[in-house]
């Protein structure tokens, strides 16, 4: 994954976060000439954080747990998935996210952007 550069794509709509449901990102990379990047080896690190306050994330969710993030090697899929009950303690309106890569011990950010939020009474 050399070169890799991160991208601003904000998670809304079909991709937002709803209080109380569960939530899923799926998605494969590909390189420029259309075949799928290769991940073997790799893993990869989702934050959740307040964009309006600073301090550590709200949420992280990471490939060294097997239910949060899993990663189909040559095949270049990339899954996140949150249960029902994660989403329930936030109570920020203003969500941001960050997705990483790790390659050979260096953080290599992937994706960055807004994360839309549907809380109580929204």
């Amino acid at each position: 994954m050399p070169g890799m550069t991160s991208t601003v794509y904000d998670l809304t709509g079909a991709y937002a976060l709803e209080k109380g449901v569960p939530w899923a990102l799926r998605f494969t990379r590909f390189n420029p000439d259309k075949t799928p990047v290769d991940l073997t080896g790799a893993s990869a690190r989702l934050e959740i954080y307040d964009a309006l306050v600073s301090g550590p994330p709200l949420l992280v969710l990471s490939s060294a747990q097997p239910a949060e993030i899993v990663l189909g090697g040559t095949a270049g899929t990339f899954a996140a998935y949150l249960p029902a009950a994660a989403s329930n303690g936030l109570t920020a309106t203003h969500l941001r996210y960050r997705l990483f890569f790790t390659v050979a011990g260096v953080d290599l950010l992937f994706l960055r952007g807004r994360l839309a939020f549907i809380g109580d009474g929204e």
